[in-house]
Order: structure tokens, then C-alpha cells, then sequence
């Protein structure tokens, strides 16, 4: 797991898996979004992070933890229920 606990104002932090899923949920199922690293993700001052699965960028801003996964809020204030699903590391991504 990467630890992006520094302090940060703001945004809480995340315990990304080194590789996992991106998922939401959305009228009761658990939706994929990407599957991405946690090496291609960035604390911003914020405390939000920015990072990208060869496509847009993605944005995590956690306003709190949760047992299922953390509640986002985007960037016009809704929220929505996000978990980051841990997924097997390749040998080829550890390069």
C-alpha cells in the first residue's frame, strides 16, 4: 500500500494499493471506473489527489472514510461513495 498520510489541509488521506480498481457506487452496485496505480497518483496541497489511467484525469477528495470505501465530493460540491478495489500486481508493473 502507498501512504499518502502527510499532512495536508483539507481533503483525508487514502491508503491507495499499489494497483486496484476505481470504483463507485451507484443505485446500490459497485460500478468499475479504471484500473489504476498508486504510483500515478499525486497529494496535492489540498490533500486531494490527481492521477490518471492513461485517460482524463481522476480526482480523489476524500471528505470521509467509510467502511465500504470514502465519500468524494466533486468539484461543484456533490458527493458520491468511491473504493479503490486492491487487484493482483503483474511483475511487468513493479518495473
Amino acid at each position: 500500500m502507498t501512504d499518502f498520510s502527510s499532512e495536508r489541509a483539507g481533503y483525508l488521506p487514502l491508503e491507495m494499493p499499489e494497483r486496484f480498481e476505481f470504483q463507485f457506487f451507484k443505485r446500490g452496485v459497485w460500478m468499475g471506473e479504471a484500473q489504476c496505480l498508486a504510483r500515478d497518483f499525486t497529494r496535492n496541497e489540498d490533500g486531494s489527489y490527481v492521477g490518471s489511467a492513461g485517460g482524463s484525469p481522476i480526482w480523489f477528495r476524500c471528505v470521509e472514510r467509510r467502511d465500504d470505501g470514502f465519500l468524494h465530493v466533486d468539484g461543484t460540491g456533490r458527493c458520491f461513495i468511491y473504493r479503490l478495489l486492491p487487484l493482483p500486481v503483474p511483475p511487468e508493473a513493479g518495473e
